[in-house]
């Protein structure tokens, strides 16, 4: 906390010191182990519940880390389409899994879910909540109970992500109009940024061609021995401008992370 007494200098080497040490990792915790399994159509993959999934990924990333259940006081996990669940899933997870907990996350953020678990979990670790914390998505088909409807997922993504429930803003004033997905979005944001400030085509290109190429490393990628250009990328198909179809929402199965 700044003290109102200090001197301009004083000030400001405090906010900064201050700023820094809230805002700042500092680069105390690292991942130690990661597990993935082979990237598969849903429709081919095996299916499994969503408790199994996680037992099996945490049984593997602790081998690759040389780590026992024990050692894990932290657990970060999805909630949305947790099929054993709906609320309460970190608790069902940790109880499952026999994990005495001393942090605990639900991080729902779409495509970007992995990486956000990495970053509370870093920041739960430097902060002293936790020692060791498995983040975990089970992303494969749960099997589904006689009384479960077998196009519940079909519909939930029709939407890409946006609700359609009575009373949600996006029901009302995005899917009428045909802004839905996360293309549309993506769009909107690029055209925004171009209008600013402009941008090279081919550069935002290149984040295309660099993700896939990232991808390769990994000989269990879908596009495994399929490189991509720039070229290839700008000739793509239009889907949102100026989004095309290999620039738009890029997520490279098996791309190490």
């Amino acid at each position: 906390m700044l003290r109102p007494d200090l001197n301009t200098l004083e000030k400001a080497a405090a906010y900064r010191f201050g700023m820094e040490a809230l805002m700042g990792l500092k680069g105390h915790a690292a991942i130690v182990g990661t597990a993935q399994y082979k990237p598969e159509k849903y429709s081919t993959a095996p299916k499994m519940f969503h408790l199994e999934q996680v037992a099996d990924l945490a049984a593997q990333a602790l081998r690759d880390a040389g780590l026992k259940a024990s050692d894990l006081d932290g657990l970060v996990i999805n909630g949305p389409h947790f099929h054993e669940a709906s609320v309460f899933v970190p608790a069902m997870a940790a109880e499952y899994l026999g994990l005495r907990l001393n942090f605990a996350e639900v991080v729902d953020l779409g495509g970007c879910t992995s990486v956000g678990m990495v970053w509370r979990a870093a920041a739960a670790i430097e902060l002293g909540l936790c020692q060791a914390v498995l983040c975990v998505i089970p992303a494969r088909m749960a099997p589904l109970g006689p009384d479960e409807d077998p196009g519940w997922m079909a519909r939930s993504m029709r939407f890409g992500g946006h609700s359609t429930a009575f009373g949600a803003p996006e029901a009302e004033f995005d899917l009428p109009y045909g802004h839905m997905g996360q293309n549309t979005g993506y769009a909107m944001i690029a055209q925004r940024y171009a209008a600013h400030y402009d941008y090279d085509q081919r550069a935002m290109a290149k984040i295309a061609v660099d993700q896939r190429t990232n991808a390769l490393a990994n000989p269990q990628a879908m596009f495994y021995g399929q490189p991509l250009t720039i070229e290839q990328v700008l000739a793509s198909k239009m889907v949102a401008d100026p989004c095309t179809s290999w620039k738009s929402s890029c997520r490279w199965p098996a791309a190490p992370r």
